[in-house]
């Protein structure tokens, strides 16, 4: 979200009511051309309990999913926090119980 606020300084009307929405247009229009635009993504957090035998084939096959490994716990199983994109879940948590024969544990946080 965006808000611009146009100050003015002058409390005449010489420019006219259309030409002081022309002014106050033109100065939203250059101060949006100046704003730098990125892609809104939104983005879920899952938490994955897998056993060290495919911990090295899972974590691989994370970055191919566009998500990130926020942390790692290492105990009796490898513990993943992982950041995707939404629409990256449903294919994310169905590869990786492919990948480790449904022993792999993917609940959403």
């Amino acid at each position: 979200m965006v808000v611009v606020v146009v100050t003015r300084y002058f409390g005449g009307t010489l420019l006219g009511t259309g030409g002081l929405v022309r002014a106050y247009g033109d100065a939203v229009k250059a101060v949006l051309a100046e704003l730098p635009r990125t892609e809104q993504i939104e983005r879920r957090t899952l938490l994955v309990s897998l056993n060290y035998a495919v911990y090295g084939a899972c974590k691989q096959m994370v970055a191919a999913y566009e998500a990130t490994i926020v942390t790692e716990a290492f105990a009796d199983d490898v513990m993943l926090t992982l950041s995707l994109p939404s629409s990256e879940v449903a294919p994310l948590t169905d590869a990786l119980r492919e990948a480790t024969a449904g022993s792999a544990v993917v609940v959403e946080a």
